[in-house]
């Protein structure tokens, strides 16, 4: 008999011990394994590493930023840089243009003390001069609230709230993927934090860590998305709303409202007959995810119907409060061709499509003023029409209608509508950001062998770190190669 065999005899402890050590190692190797961490942790992890990689990238290019009408002194400070370059100024302009302490609102400071001229500013006998109706309040409105709560500048806080923001967009377009594209994600796993990466390396996403709206319109628009998916009208009201007051881009919305009625029609019918139609790649034509009974409650006709309502009096109720403040009926319009070439009309930013071409062509070595003309209208109309079938099938391929309803719908009513009110200019790139979904559809494309989608991801990757350097350094610094505005 042993020892520890023997009547009264401790058992041995050591075993115990080593599991204990054991446990305690494999919970460190869990927290080095970016495999094992929570989903939100991979997914701001994620984001911070794309911000810290784009301080550098802002941080070199401010170094030969020469002096300008923006930034207070050559070489400005990474803060300078992206707080107050470009529309910066005018957001800041909105946000500090608040009362002072006697409560009398300073002329020019209308529209609740905020930095909107009462009078539209002429500018010859009948047009405008640009001016700060152009920019939706809700974004200054917020930065000036947590300067006000926090004591800090706008050169501080406004960078900091866009990226928080940004990183609170991340998060709701991850779970948006898994939510509303199924299909996709059951075929390409992995693909909510891979279309998190792609949306923060998209060659115009450093704009998302300066004083610009894009962090905040990104962030209503996949909560927007994410409730209607989830089927939570009453919360996507709200954010509706607010888009409205963010950014120009809530009418689209309505167009998602409205495949979102069709697609739960479709599968409440569909759901009586036993035999759905599915292509050998397992997407269908609607990707209609488990939430709850087939059957459409009345409610949730009457909720979606007054969603739409929401939807389309949000995107048109800035440029009626702008008409209103103003007494000018069609002020939003005139301060929006202050800014361009072209009239204000749909699809009147077309008309220097031309010019653009040419200048393609400049890059590329040939001389467009000795082409023949009807050579350079054609190879712009030959090239629209191959933006748009890549574009199409970018959205009917199996990766596209896999992506789900809701998010193929925003893609193409917000591209739809952008090509119509947008005139073309270096600012487009910027606004392709918001076609977010497309991430997913890109990562997507590959879903087989591993390998082949890890390549076609890193190759994604990659490619569009390196354009987010050219961006910043070609269009984000001001009088190096140009001033086209980002």
């Amino acid at each position: 008999m042993t020892v520890t065999d023997a009547p009264g005899a401790q058992p041995d402890a050591q075993p115990s011990v080593r599991r204990d050590r054991l446990g305690v190692w494999r919970r460190l190797q869990g927290w080095w394994d970016p495999r094992r961490w929570s989903w939100w942790v991979q997914t701001i992890a994620v984001y911070t590493l794309s911000r810290l990689w784009l301080v550098v990238v802002f941080t070199q290019a401010a170094a030969h930023q020469p002096l300008n009408g923006w930034t207070t002194t050559v070489s400005p400070s990474y803060l300078d840089f992206v707080a107050n370059q470009f529309d910066g100024q005018w957001y800041r302009g909105i946000a500090e243009c608040g009362p002072p302490p006697n409560g009398s609102v300073p002329p020019g400071c209308g529209f609740g003390g905020l930095g909107y001229p009462d009078e539209l500013p002429p500018d010859g006998p009948d047009g405008v001069k640009q001016n700060a109706w152009a920019f939706f309040p809700a974004f200054p409105l917020l930065v000036r609230t947590v300067t006000n709560l926090t004591g800090g500048t706008w050169t501080v806080t406004a960078p900091l709230v866009a990226t928080v923001l940004g990183a609170l967009a991340m998060l709701v377009v991850y779970r948006l993927v898994v939510d509303g594209a199924r299909s996709a994600v059951a075929v390409r796993p992995g693909l909510p934090l891979a279309t998190v990466a792609v949306v923060c390396v998209f060659p115009t996403a450093p704009v998302l860590q300066t004083a610009y709206t894009e962090s905040l319109a990104l962030l209503l628009i996949a909560l927007s998305l994410w409730a209607l998916v989830r089927r939570w009208y009453i919360l996507a009201a709200p954010a509706v709303v607010a888009l409205g007051f963010t950014r120009a881009v809530a009418l689209p919305m309505a167009v998602v409202v409205v495949v979102h009625a069709a697609a739960r029609w479709w599968t409440a019918r569909r759901a009586r007959d036993p035999a759905p139609a599915h292509d050998g790649d397992g997407a269908s034509g609607c990707d209609a995810p488990a939430r709850g009974p087939d059957d459409v409650p009345v409610r949730h006709w009457v909720q979606i119907g007054a969603l739409f309502v929401v939807a389309v009096v949000s995107g048109f109720c800035w440029p009626w409060l702008t008409a209103r403040q103003t007494g000018t009926p069609d002020a939003y319009l005139q301060t929006q061709e202050a800014w361009r070439a072209t009239g204000a009309e749909p699809f009147a930013g077309w008309r220097i499509a031309q010019f653009w071409v040419g200048r393609l062509l400049a890059q590329l070595g040939i001389d467009p003023d000795g082409l023949d003309l009807r050579v350079l209208q054609t190879t712009t109309v030959v090239l629209i029409i191959a933006v748009l079938v890549l574009v199409v099938t970018l959205l009917v391929v199996p990766a596209g209608r896999r992506t789900g309803p809701e998010l193929v719908a925003w893609s193409a009513g917000y591209l739809g509508y952008i090509a119509a009110v947008v005139e073309l200019g270096s600012s487009l790139a910027r606004f392709l950001l918001l076609a977010f979904p497309m991430a997913a559809v890109s990562v997507g494309l590959v879903t087989r062998p591993v390998w082949a989608r890890r390549a076609w991801l890193a190759l994604l990757l990659v490619v569009m770190a390196a354009l987010q350097a050219v961006w910043v350094y070609e269009i984000w610094t001001y009088g190096i190669n140009g001033d086209w505005p980002p």
